[in-house]
């Protein structure tokens, strides 16, 4: 059975550090942190410690269309064990 998850949530222009990315896409630490030096990296900087993240660009080079009109879909499969 697939059940489809859908929320809208507006995201500031800006987010910050790898928590900002890990709220943005929905992923684990470290999954951001790979995000942060590869996929994402030209909406990245970075100003002493502080993460700095461009929230629209980084989308745009995740490969969503619209950023801002962002809804996120997240399918959940469950398996039917028979009895």
């Amino acid at each position: 059975m697939t059940e489809r998850v859908v929320s809208k949530k507006k995201f500031p222009p800006v987010l910050y550090g790898l928590a900002g990315i890990m709220e943005l896409f929905h992923c684990s630490k470290a999954t951001a942190f790979r995000y942060r030096h590869s996929v994402i990296s030209g909406a990245c900087t970075q100003h002493g410690k502080k993460i700095i993240v461009d929230t629209k660009k980084a989308l745009r080079l995740y490969g969503v269309e619209h950023p801002e009109n962002l809804v996120m879909e997240r399918q959940v499969n469950e398996e039917v064990k028979e009895l």
